[in-house]
């Protein structure tokens, strides 16, 4: 069965695992035009999903209401282009997955993430292009997918 997560944050990503040999078979990082979310690009990599596990996304309490505003326009077109899709989904918030997902991994934070992404994805690259630090969405998403797996 293969799976994708997906990290809807602007700077997220969205990867495509096989749950029976756990391989990242593919990724795209969050298409946008301009302030614009791709949904066309969107659909046609979850063409290639059995099912879906999106994270789901809340107002946190410093965010302003334009970024408030964006969060949840995006997040919405992927609920919409998800569901459109036809394919088994699940939303799951960030304290859920990552309690599941990050048990007995040390460190904090996004870099937690980005170690334990590392251990269960060693051939996914988190450096694409000329990047030199790890891509956190693209780490967020694997693991989202990797979560789907196991639940």
């Amino acid at each position: 069965m293969k799976i994708v997560g997906i990290d809807p944050g602007k700077s997220g990503a969205l990867a495509l695992v096989e749950s029976s040999t756990l391989q990242c078979e593919d990724v795209l990082l969050m298409p946008y035009d301009g302030k614009e979310l791709n949904v066309l690009e969107v659909s046609q990599f979850l063409s290639k999903a059995d099912a879906v596990v999106l994270e789901r996304q809340q107002a946190m309490p410093a965010q302003g209401r334009g970024s408030i505003f964006t969060l949840g326009s995006a997040y919405g077109a992927f609920r919409a282009t998800v569901a459109l899709s036809g394919k088994k989904y699940m939303t799951a918030l960030p304290t859920k997955w990552t309690r599941t997902v990050l048990e007995g991994v040390p460190g904090e934070g996004k870099a937690r993430n980005i170690t334990a992404a590392k251990r269960l994805f060693p051939e996914l690259d988190l450096t694409p292009g000329r990047r030199t630090k790890p891509h956190d969405g693209i780490a967020d998403a694997a693991l989202l997918a990797f979560y789907g797996c196991r639940v």
